[in-house]
Protein backbone atom coordinates (compact mmCIF):
# COMPACT_ATOMS: atom_id res chain seq x y z
CA UNK A 1 0.00 0.00 0.00
CA UNK A 2 2.77 2.61 0.72
CA UNK A 3 4.36 1.72 -2.15
CA UNK A 4 1.07 2.37 -4.45
CA UNK A 5 0.47 5.75 -2.44
CA UNK A 6 4.03 7.34 -2.50
CA UNK A 7 5.91 5.85 -5.83
CA UNK A 8 3.12 4.81 -8.12
CA UNK A 9 0.38 7.42 -7.70
CA UNK A 10 2.06 10.48 -7.45
CA UNK A 11 3.01 9.05 -11.10
CA UNK A 12 -0.50 7.85 -12.27
CA UNK A 13 -2.42 10.49 -10.63
CA UNK A 14 -1.84 13.11 -13.75
CA UNK A 15 -2.37 10.95 -16.35
CA UNK A 16 -5.77 9.07 -14.44
CA UNK A 17 -6.72 13.33 -13.80
CA UNK A 18 -6.24 14.20 -17.70
CA UNK A 19 -7.79 10.68 -18.64
CA UNK A 20 -11.17 11.49 -16.83
CA UNK A 21 -11.42 15.15 -17.43
CA UNK A 22 -11.02 14.18 -21.21
CA UNK A 23 -13.44 11.18 -20.97
CA UNK A 24 -16.12 13.25 -18.97
CA UNK A 25 -15.48 16.19 -21.74
CA UNK A 26 -15.73 13.41 -24.82
CA UNK A 27 -19.00 12.04 -23.12
CA UNK A 28 -21.06 15.01 -23.24
CA UNK A 29 -20.25 15.78 -26.85
CA UNK A 30 -20.61 11.69 -27.77
CA UNK A 31 -24.17 11.37 -25.78
CA UNK A 32 -25.42 14.75 -27.96
CA UNK A 33 -23.98 13.04 -30.83
CA UNK A 34 -26.22 9.71 -30.20
CA UNK A 35 -29.49 12.37 -29.37
CA UNK A 36 -28.81 13.82 -32.65
CA UNK A 37 -29.37 10.47 -34.62
CA UNK A 38 -32.02 8.86 -31.99
CA UNK A 39 -33.81 12.27 -31.61
CA UNK A 40 -34.86 11.55 -28.09
CA UNK A 41 -37.92 14.56 -27.10
CA UNK A 42 -36.99 17.16 -25.07
CA UNK A 43 -32.81 16.54 -25.56
CA UNK A 44 -29.95 18.67 -26.85
CA UNK A 45 -29.64 16.62 -29.83
CA UNK A 46 -33.03 17.06 -30.52
CA UNK A 47 -32.73 21.09 -30.72
CA UNK A 48 -29.55 20.41 -32.60
CA UNK A 49 -31.32 18.44 -35.18
CA UNK A 50 -34.10 20.91 -35.51
CA UNK A 51 -32.18 23.71 -35.92
CA UNK A 52 -30.18 21.95 -38.62
CA UNK A 53 -33.48 20.76 -40.58
CA UNK A 54 -34.89 24.79 -40.38
CA UNK A 55 -31.47 25.94 -41.35
CA UNK A 56 -32.32 27.72 -37.46
CA UNK A 57 -28.24 29.00 -36.56
CA UNK A 58 -28.97 31.14 -33.66
CA UNK A 59 -30.53 28.20 -32.23
CA UNK A 60 -27.81 25.62 -33.29
CA UNK A 61 -25.01 28.23 -31.81
CA UNK A 62 -26.93 28.53 -28.64
CA UNK A 63 -27.08 24.66 -28.19
CA UNK A 64 -23.52 24.16 -28.87
CA UNK A 65 -22.60 26.83 -26.53
CA UNK A 66 -24.68 25.40 -23.79
CA UNK A 67 -23.20 21.66 -24.41
CA UNK A 68 -19.63 22.96 -24.13
CA UNK A 69 -20.41 25.25 -20.86
CA UNK A 70 -21.93 22.00 -19.58
CA UNK A 71 -19.16 20.33 -20.50
CA UNK A 72 -16.42 22.75 -18.82
CA UNK A 73 -18.58 23.41 -15.98
CA UNK A 74 -18.53 19.57 -15.29
CA UNK A 75 -15.26 18.95 -15.77
CA UNK A 76 -14.15 21.94 -13.59
CA UNK A 77 -16.05 20.42 -11.28
CA UNK A 78 -14.23 16.99 -11.95
CA UNK A 79 -10.78 18.52 -11.31
CA UNK A 80 -11.63 20.18 -7.80
CA UNK A 81 -12.78 16.99 -6.52
CA UNK A 82 -9.37 14.93 -8.18
CA UNK A 83 -7.36 18.21 -6.40
CA UNK A 84 -9.23 17.23 -3.44
CA UNK A 85 -8.25 13.70 -3.55
CA UNK A 86 -4.87 13.97 -4.63
CA UNK A 87 -2.91 14.53 -1.60
CA UNK A 88 -5.03 11.58 -0.02
CA UNK A 89 -4.21 9.13 -2.64
CA UNK A 90 -0.51 10.09 -3.14
CA UNK A 91 0.39 10.64 0.06
CA UNK A 92 1.81 14.39 -0.33
CA UNK A 93 2.44 16.56 2.85
CA UNK A 94 0.26 19.59 3.21
CA UNK A 95 0.46 23.10 2.12
CA UNK A 96 3.04 23.75 5.43
CA UNK A 97 5.46 21.94 3.18
CA UNK A 98 6.43 19.26 5.96
CA UNK A 99 7.44 15.83 5.76
CA UNK A 100 7.58 13.96 9.62
CA UNK A 101 8.09 11.27 11.29
CA UNK A 102 5.29 9.20 11.72
CA UNK A 103 4.30 9.84 15.88
CA UNK A 104 4.17 6.95 18.29
CA UNK A 105 3.43 6.31 21.50
CA UNK A 106 6.54 5.01 22.19
CA UNK A 107 10.19 5.20 20.16
CA UNK A 108 11.06 2.92 17.54
CA UNK A 109 14.48 2.57 19.62
CA UNK A 110 14.07 2.12 23.17
CA UNK A 111 11.98 4.68 24.66
CA UNK A 112 12.81 7.81 22.92
CA UNK A 113 10.43 9.88 21.00
CA UNK A 114 10.20 9.58 17.42
CA UNK A 115 8.61 12.92 16.51
CA UNK A 116 10.29 16.52 15.62
CA UNK A 117 9.57 19.48 17.51
CA UNK A 118 10.49 23.12 15.99
CA UNK A 119 12.86 23.96 18.96
CA UNK A 120 14.53 20.37 18.61
CA UNK A 121 14.77 21.00 14.33
CA UNK A 122 15.96 24.77 15.08
CA UNK A 123 18.37 24.33 17.62
CA UNK A 124 21.95 22.83 17.16
CA UNK A 125 21.50 18.93 17.56
CA UNK A 126 23.64 16.62 19.41
CA UNK A 127 22.65 12.71 18.50
CA UNK A 128 23.83 10.32 21.34
CA UNK A 129 23.17 6.10 20.40
CA UNK A 130 24.14 4.77 23.63
CA UNK A 131 24.89 1.40 24.09
CA UNK A 132 22.65 -0.08 20.78
CA UNK A 133 22.23 -3.64 20.56
CA UNK A 134 20.37 -6.07 17.88
CA UNK A 135 20.50 -9.12 16.65
CA UNK A 136 18.71 -11.43 14.10
CA UNK A 137 17.61 -15.07 14.52
CA UNK A 138 19.55 -15.16 17.93
CA UNK A 139 22.57 -14.01 15.54
CA UNK A 140 24.23 -10.69 17.13
CA UNK A 141 24.98 -7.93 14.30
CA UNK A 142 24.97 -4.55 16.66
CA UNK A 143 26.98 -5.10 20.30
CA UNK A 144 26.50 -1.83 23.03
CA UNK A 145 27.36 -0.04 20.07
CA UNK A 146 27.67 3.90 21.14
CA UNK A 147 29.10 7.38 19.96
CA UNK A 148 27.59 10.58 19.87
CA UNK A 149 27.11 12.39 16.36
CA UNK A 150 27.30 16.46 16.27
CA UNK A 151 25.97 19.28 13.69
CA UNK A 152 28.66 19.90 11.34
CA UNK A 153 30.78 17.32 12.66
CA UNK A 154 29.89 14.55 9.98
CA UNK A 155 30.54 10.87 10.82
CA UNK A 156 31.98 8.03 9.14
CA UNK A 157 30.77 4.42 10.27
CA UNK A 158 33.67 1.81 9.48
CA UNK A 159 33.36 -1.61 8.87
CA UNK A 160 33.82 -4.29 6.35
CA UNK A 161 30.39 -5.17 4.38
CA UNK A 162 28.09 -7.22 5.75
CA UNK A 163 28.69 -5.63 9.71
CA UNK A 164 25.73 -4.41 9.98
CA UNK A 165 26.14 -0.86 8.94
CA UNK A 166 22.66 -0.69 7.25
CA UNK A 167 21.11 -2.07 10.35
CA UNK A 168 22.54 0.49 12.44
CA UNK A 169 21.45 3.32 9.80
CA UNK A 170 17.62 2.18 9.79
CA UNK A 171 17.56 2.04 13.33
CA UNK A 172 18.86 5.58 13.65
CA UNK A 173 16.06 6.38 10.58
CA UNK A 174 13.17 4.06 12.48
CA UNK A 175 13.12 1.76 9.96
CA UNK A 176 14.15 -1.01 12.45
CA UNK A 177 13.97 -1.41 16.30
CA UNK A 178 16.82 -2.06 18.57
CA UNK A 179 17.10 -4.92 20.81
CA UNK A 180 18.44 -2.57 23.51
CA UNK A 181 20.00 1.16 23.94
CA UNK A 182 18.30 4.45 23.06
CA UNK A 183 19.16 6.45 20.04
CA UNK A 184 18.29 10.02 21.54
CA UNK A 185 18.92 13.84 20.86
CA UNK A 186 20.73 15.66 23.37
CA UNK A 187 22.05 14.45 26.95
CA UNK A 188 20.72 10.63 26.97
CA UNK A 189 18.68 11.75 30.39
CA UNK A 190 16.81 14.54 28.59
CA UNK A 191 14.75 12.32 25.89
CA UNK A 192 14.38 14.78 23.62
CA UNK A 193 12.35 14.24 20.47
CA UNK A 194 14.41 13.50 17.02
CA UNK A 195 14.50 15.80 14.31
CA UNK A 196 13.55 14.82 10.87
CA UNK A 197 15.43 12.29 9.39
CA UNK A 198 16.49 11.81 5.29
CA UNK A 199 18.28 8.89 4.15
CA UNK A 200 19.71 7.67 1.02
CA UNK A 201 19.44 3.48 0.91
CA UNK A 202 22.24 1.36 -0.29
CA UNK A 203 19.79 0.12 -3.00
CA UNK A 204 18.29 2.77 -4.57
CA UNK A 205 14.49 2.44 -4.66
CA UNK A 206 13.79 4.55 -7.53
CA UNK A 207 10.37 4.48 -9.52
CA UNK A 208 11.74 2.85 -12.64
CA UNK A 209 8.70 4.23 -15.20
CA UNK A 210 8.98 7.82 -13.11
CA UNK A 211 11.38 10.47 -14.57
CA UNK A 212 14.58 11.33 -12.49
CA UNK A 213 13.06 14.38 -11.37
CA UNK A 214 9.64 13.07 -10.42
CA UNK A 215 11.71 10.05 -8.40
CA UNK A 216 14.13 13.40 -7.20
CA UNK A 217 10.63 15.05 -6.18
CA UNK A 218 9.12 12.06 -4.37
CA UNK A 219 6.98 13.58 -1.16
CA UNK A 220 7.50 16.29 -1.47
CA UNK A 221 4.17 19.21 -1.89
CA UNK A 222 4.51 20.86 -5.60
CA UNK A 223 4.64 24.31 -3.56
CA UNK A 224 7.33 23.76 -1.84
CA UNK A 225 10.88 25.66 -2.11
CA UNK A 226 12.34 22.12 -2.22
CA UNK A 227 10.39 21.00 -5.38
CA UNK A 228 11.65 24.27 -7.37
CA UNK A 229 14.85 23.52 -6.38
CA UNK A 230 14.97 19.92 -7.49
CA UNK A 231 16.07 20.45 -11.13
CA UNK A 232 18.70 22.81 -10.53
CA UNK A 233 20.20 20.42 -8.20
CA UNK A 234 19.74 17.08 -10.39
CA UNK A 235 22.08 19.41 -12.90
CA UNK A 236 24.87 20.30 -10.29
CA UNK A 237 24.18 16.27 -10.00
CA UNK A 238 25.16 16.10 -13.72
CA UNK A 239 21.89 14.70 -14.28
CA UNK A 240 20.19 17.68 -16.07
CA UNK A 241 20.11 16.40 -19.44
CA UNK A 242 18.56 12.95 -18.60
CA UNK A 243 16.41 14.89 -15.56
CA UNK A 244 13.12 13.91 -18.19
CA UNK A 245 14.05 10.95 -18.76
CA UNK A 246 12.79 7.45 -17.04
CA UNK A 247 14.54 6.24 -14.42
CA UNK A 248 14.86 2.98 -15.65
CA UNK A 249 16.78 3.75 -18.79
CA UNK A 250 19.69 5.82 -16.43
CA UNK A 251 22.91 4.41 -15.91
CA UNK A 252 24.04 3.34 -12.59
CA UNK A 253 25.97 6.30 -11.57
CA UNK A 254 23.17 8.57 -12.52
CA UNK A 255 20.31 6.37 -10.51
CA UNK A 256 22.33 6.74 -7.81
CA UNK A 257 22.99 10.46 -7.71
CA UNK A 258 19.14 10.78 -8.58
CA UNK A 259 18.96 8.69 -4.87
CA UNK A 260 20.95 11.34 -3.39
CA UNK A 261 19.34 14.15 -4.69
CA UNK A 262 15.84 12.96 -3.27
CA UNK A 263 17.73 12.47 -0.01
CA UNK A 264 19.16 15.99 -0.09
CA UNK A 265 15.67 17.69 -0.78
CA UNK A 266 13.83 16.23 1.58
CA UNK A 267 13.58 18.53 4.58
CA UNK A 268 15.50 17.00 7.12
CA UNK A 269 17.80 18.04 9.98
CA UNK A 270 19.50 14.51 10.07
CA UNK A 271 20.99 13.04 7.09
CA UNK A 272 21.98 9.46 6.41
CA UNK A 273 24.16 8.20 3.49
CA UNK A 274 24.33 4.46 3.31
CA UNK A 275 27.47 3.69 0.62
CA UNK A 276 26.45 6.90 -0.87
CA UNK A 277 29.65 6.81 -3.66
CA UNK A 278 28.91 3.53 -4.84
CA UNK A 279 29.14 3.27 -8.41
CA UNK A 280 30.85 6.68 -9.02
CA UNK A 281 34.00 7.42 -10.52
CA UNK A 282 36.53 9.45 -8.91
CA UNK A 283 36.11 12.60 -10.33
CA UNK A 284 32.18 12.54 -10.00
CA UNK A 285 32.56 11.25 -6.48
CA UNK A 286 34.63 14.15 -5.17
CA UNK A 287 32.18 16.56 -6.98
CA UNK A 288 29.05 15.09 -5.73
CA UNK A 289 30.91 15.10 -2.13
CA UNK A 290 31.64 18.44 -2.57
CA UNK A 291 27.82 19.21 -2.88
CA UNK A 292 27.08 17.28 0.58
CA UNK A 293 29.57 19.08 2.17
CA UNK A 294 27.76 22.38 1.26
CA UNK A 295 24.85 21.57 1.48
CA UNK A 296 24.84 20.23 4.84
CA UNK A 297 26.34 22.37 6.80
CA UNK A 298 24.45 22.97 10.34
CA UNK A 299 22.77 18.94 9.93
CA UNK A 300 23.91 16.27 11.60
CA UNK A 301 25.47 13.60 8.51
CA UNK A 302 25.76 9.91 9.28
CA UNK A 303 27.45 7.95 6.54
CA UNK A 304 27.68 4.12 6.23
CA UNK A 305 31.11 2.90 4.15
CA UNK A 306 33.98 0.39 4.29
CA UNK A 307 36.70 2.75 2.15
CA UNK A 308 38.37 5.88 4.04
CA UNK A 309 38.37 7.84 1.03
CA UNK A 310 34.77 7.97 1.51
CA UNK A 311 35.05 9.68 4.71
CA UNK A 312 38.37 11.98 3.71
CA UNK A 313 35.57 13.04 1.01
CA UNK A 314 33.08 14.78 3.17
CA UNK A 315 35.54 15.49 6.22
CA UNK A 316 34.22 12.97 8.38
CA UNK A 317 34.98 11.66 11.61
CA UNK A 318 35.51 7.89 11.38
CA UNK A 319 33.86 5.90 13.82
CA UNK A 320 34.67 2.01 14.40
CA UNK A 321 31.58 0.52 15.92
CA UNK A 322 31.17 -2.73 17.67
CA UNK A 323 30.22 -4.72 14.85
CA UNK A 324 29.94 -8.16 14.44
Amino acid sequence: VRRLRFLVMPTLFPYLSTALALGLSTAWKAGVAAEVIGIPAGSLGEAIYDAKVYFDTPALFAVTLAVVLASAACTAALRGVLAWIEPLACGRAGRAGRIERATTAESPVGNAPATGTPAARNAEHRLCIERLSKAFGGAPILNGVTFTARTGEPICLMAPSGSGKTTLLRIIAGLETADDGFVVLGDPCDREPLPRVAMSFQDNRLADQASALANARIGLPAESPAWAEAPGLLQALGIGERQLAPAGTCSGGERRRIGLARALLAPHEILLLDEPFNGLDAATREHVAAIIRERERGRIVIMASHDKRDAELIGARIVHVGFR
